[in-house]
């Protein structure tokens, strides 16, 4: 049975992949807010 190991690079990796993700879902969020803004004018 191999032992499972992370690396310090994966978890960096991953880390920033998250980071990228979070900032196009708040991205999103604010475009979504600015259109329904947008239109109420």
């Amino acid at each position: 049975m191999t032992r499972f190991v992370i690396k310090p690079e994966k978890i960096i990796h991953m880390g920033q992949f998250v980071a990228k993700l979070e900032t196009h879902v708040i991205l999103l969020k604010i475009s979504k807010e600015y259109h329904a803004n947008f239109l109420r004018f």
